[in-house]
């Protein structure tokens, strides 16, 4: 994937970034995998909760 868009010629400035939300219990979803689909173009991975929501949504506003 990294590779897909170094080819695409995306810069700092024009970039696609990944955001990615892992919710569920250990085992139900590959944090690794996650991690490092949000860090090819500088997005970030963050381990959901019901119970925090609001904050997740919050810091993806801000991202725009």
């Amino acid at each position: 994937m990294k590779q897909e868009l170094t080819k695409s010629g995306f810069n700092s400035d024009e970039r696609i970034a990944f955001f990615t939300i892992g919710y569920g219990e250990d085992g139900e979803f590959n944090a690794d995998i996650l991690k490092t689909i949000a860090s090819v173009n500088s997005g970030y991975y963050r381990k959901g909760d019901p119970n925090t929501i609001d904050q997740v949504m919050t810091n993806l506003q801000l991202e725009f």
